[in-house]
This record gives C-alpha cells, sequence and structure tokens, in this order.
C-alpha cells in the first residue's frame, strides 16, 4: 500500500541491516576458515559497522536451505561459497572459496554467538466478511546476528528479506513491515 511504501523511503536510509535467521537450522561447514569479516549496518549512509567471527558453524533459515540438495552451490551473504554436500536433519556443507559467483542463491547466516529472537507479526484483524481473525498475530521464532543484542528498545532495523522490526525488548522485536 502507499503508507508501506512511504514508510520503507522514511526508514530505509536511516535503519541499520542486521542478519535475522527465521526458522534456523544449524549448518556445519567442511574446510571453513576462521574469518573476521566486517560489514557496515548500512549500503550507503554511515550509520557504523560491526565485525562477526565466524567459525564453520552457522544458522540458515529453514526455508532457504529446504530449497537446496546434496551438490547446491550458494553463498553466505558477504561472507563465503558454500557446496551443500548433505541436506536434512544434520545438514553439512564444505567451504567452495570467497569470490563471487553469479547466480548462486545468497542466504542470511547467523553465528552461534548470534541471539535468540521472537518476532511478533501481526495481520489483518478482521477479515473480508469482518470476522475477528485469531490468526492475526504470528510468532516468528529465529536467530539474529551478534550486534542484536546492542540494539536499544524502540529502535527500528531492517532484516534483509525479512522486513523493518522495532525492538520490542531484549528478546522480542516487532515487525513493523516487509
Amino acid at each position: 500500500s502507499l503508507l508501506f511504501a512511504v514508510n520503507r523511503k522514511l526508514l530505509d536510509p536511516v535503519s541499520k541491516r542486521v542478519f535475522f535467521v527465521p526458522r534456523p537450522v544449524l549448518l556445519a561447514v567442511e574446510g571453513a576458515p576462521e574469518k573476521t569479516v566486517t560489514l557496515p549496518f548500512h549500503p550507503t549512509a554511515d550509520l557504523g559497522s560491526r565485525s562477526i567471527r565466524t567459525a564453520g558453524r552457522f544458522y540458515l533459515p529453514g526455508d532457504d536451505l529446504e530449497k537446496l540438495s546434496a551438490g547446491s552451490v550458494f553463498r553466505l551473504i558477504d561472507l563465503y561459497n558454500l557446496e551443500l554436500v548433505e541436506s536434512g536433519e544434520t545438514p553439512r556443507a564444505k567451504y567452495l572459496g570467497d569470490g563471487l559467483v553469479q547466480g548462486t542463491p545468497k542466504l542470511q547466516w547467523a553465528t552461534l554467538a548470534g541471539v535468540r529472537l521472537s518476532v511478533l507479526e501481526p495481520g489483518l484483524l478482521f477479515d473480508d466478511a469482518g470476522k475477528f481473525n485469531e490468526g492475526s498475530l504470528k510468532t516468528v521464532e529465529g536467530v539474529a546476528e551478534e550486534a542484536a543484542s546492542g540494539l536499544a528498545v524502540g529502535e527500528v532495523v531492517q532484516f534483509p528479506r525479512f522486513g523493518f522490526c522495532r525492538k520490542d525488548s531484549p528478546e522480542r522485536m516487532v515487525l513493523a513491515h516487509k
């Protein structure tokens, strides 16, 4: 809607980007180098940066992992490339290098130092017939990168590929809009 477009236009230039992994699945990566990556909080505005230490184990979005099969090549956003070796209950991948590979899926990630968060996702309170929608408030469980613990209550951030969220408490965010 027009309201969401206006909100997005106002929030986008002033909102930090923080990785959020909904419905996380733990992935072990064979041959992954220990690495510290420094990423800006915003692609163009100077909102500071954060450093993330990686050690070959990551939380990835369960929905994204389900779309991949053994042999699939993908990239952890702003980090490196992987090949899925085994999917299912205990997925494993192997490190393929740092260089960008065109056409590969790019997945959000968080390390084991990530912060467990619940995101409240409000929906329509009433359906088209005017009946109360009992499923109007959903909760999405996930893991955000460690920098999420430093956000102030009330601060609005963008979880890329998820939406703009406001910090409600140390363990809870509220989705403002997608």
